[in-house]
């Protein structure tokens, strides 16, 4: 091997793990379930807790919740990839959570879906969890100068049994 290309291989060596870590480091966008803007219609049977967003005692059995979340730059998100992931709880067939991350175009007002989270594609839990539901493709940035983003999160319910709630919603980049 001639020098130039040791030079190469160990400048190649030494800045590439800073790199991948740079990418994989950045701080995530992340909200707790109450800081979220809920529907005026839904006020009256929302319950709001600590960190949790659910339906009130007393409100209807057969309902719907939504909540919208402002979706802000950070360093931690775009990047090759991003991941987007929801802790919530959904109890059962009377229960559903479905959290939609959206992006509207500023000169055009077009809005586009980028990720779903539907509770219903995993098994029903009394308890909370967390699942991260990916872009599908590499290579998405976010870009805050031509689009605004937000997440609209809505808790179903069909009868009193079903005890859908959420509590933490977080984006974070991540590599292909």
């Amino acid at each position: 091997m001639n020098k130039m290309m040791i030079a190469l291989w160990l400048a190649v060596a030494t800045w590439l793990p800073v790199c991948v870590a740079s990418a994989q480091s950045g701080e995530p966008w992340t909200a707790v379930a109450t800081t979220g803007a809920v529907d005026e219609s839904d006020l009256s049977i929302v319950s709001m807790s600590s960190s949790t967003v659910s339906f009130a005692a007393s409100s209807p059995a057969a309902e719907n919740i939504v909540v919208r979340y402002n979706v802000t730059a950070t360093a931690g998100i775009g990047g090759q990839s991003d991941n987007f992931s929801l802790r919530f709880r959904d109890n059962g067939a009377q229960a559903r959570v479905i959290a939609v991350l959206r992006q509207v175009n500023m000169n055009t007002g077009a809005a586009t879906v980028l990720s779903t989270i539907d509770s219903d594609s995993y098994p029903p839990s009394a308890s909370f969890r967390t699942v991260d539901g990916g872009f599908g493709s590499c290579g998405f940035e976010y870009d805050f100068y031509e689009n605004a983003y937000f997440i609209e999160v809505t808790l179903s319910r069909t009868s009193a049994a079903g005890l859908p709630a959420l509590q933490l919603l977080q984006l974070y980049g991540a590599l292909c």
